[in-house]
């Protein structure tokens, strides 16, 4: 993620830009503080969470399909 602070000088207001996300403050310190917290955060330690897949997870062969009744009820979906 790109994290970068510039300042807004027709509104006298100081924006963090987050790849695409800004958010705004009034004073240089805000937004510093801000990035402070954030890169503090990003950079955590994160345990992962526990048995999050309950069943394994399996491949079908190639050109198998899915329940005939859900492809029908998407299908349906999908035509509304």
């Amino acid at each position: 993620m790109i994290i970068e602070i510039t300042e807004q000088l027709a509104r006298h207001r100081w924006l963090v830009q987050m790849d695409v996300w800004e958010v705004g403050f009034d004073s240089r310190d805000e937004a510093e503080a801000f990035v402070r917290q954030l890169k503090a955060r990003i950079n955590a330690p994160h345990a992962w969470p526990a048995n999050t897949v309950t069943k394994p997870l399996l491949r079908q062969p190639a050109g198998a399909r899915s329940d005939p009744a859900v492809e029908q009820r998407v299908l349906a979906d999908l035509a509304r």
